[in-house]
């Protein structure tokens, strides 16, 4: 009510409303979700299951790779779980196609929430803050992902996705650049 009064002449602007904290957090957690049951499922579609054991580590592994995180093998110097699988034919999909997916989720998640949260005459950099602010869901669930993707069978005894990567690029980098592009692009494509 005191947003529409007069002041000296001039209307007073609404009042704006926070980075939606809680609904960033939502739509991050679903796209870490979404992102991780895609890639197991193209797991088991697209390779026999005599070829890869342990298939749901070996999807985490696929699915933090797919963001930059490399695989740590207790003793070994890290790899890449994903590349290695698509150069070995075992993977009939070219490494790329994971990341554009990750990235088409994650991208989708800040265009959603940017989209349905946006206020009238909101810029495009407080629509890149809205789409970054899912890094603020997917951040918890890939640490705790990269933890419960740990398998100590043989061939990949105490073999991991490296913590620190996942934190970093998976939880906090990739989530937040991508999803300030679809906030971005969201605030964009309405003429905002």
């Amino acid at each position: 009510m005191a947003a529409q009064q007069q002041q000296g002449g001039q209307a007073a602007t609404p009042a704006r409303q926070g980075v939606p904290l809680q609904q960033g957090a939502l739509f991050g957690a679903a796209a870490f979700v979404v992102g991780y049951v895609m890639t197991f499922v193209w797991t088991m579609i697209d390779t026999e299951s005599n070829e890869i054991e342990n298939t749901f580590e070996v999807a985490g592994w696929l699915f933090f790779n797919a963001q930059f995180v490399r695989i740590e093998p207790e003793g070994s110097a890290t790899f890449d779980m994903l590349s290695t699988l698509a150069a070995a034919d075992v993977l009939s999909l070219p490494a790329l196609v994971f990341t554009v997916a990750v990235a088409l989720i994650l991208f989708g998640a800040g265009y959603l929430v940017t989209d349905r949260y946006m206020t009238p005459g909101m810029s495009a950099d407080e629509g890149t803050v809205y789409g970054a602010s899912i890094a603020v869901g997917y951040l918890p669930l890939a640490f705790l992902g990269a933890l419960l993707f740990e398998t100590s069978e043989p061939p990949f005894t105490d073999t991991t996705p490296d913590i620190f990567g996942a934190v970093l690029l998976a939880g906090i980098v990739f989530p937040a650049l991508v999803g300030a592009l679809g906030g971005y692009y969201a605030v964009r494509s309405r003429g905002s």
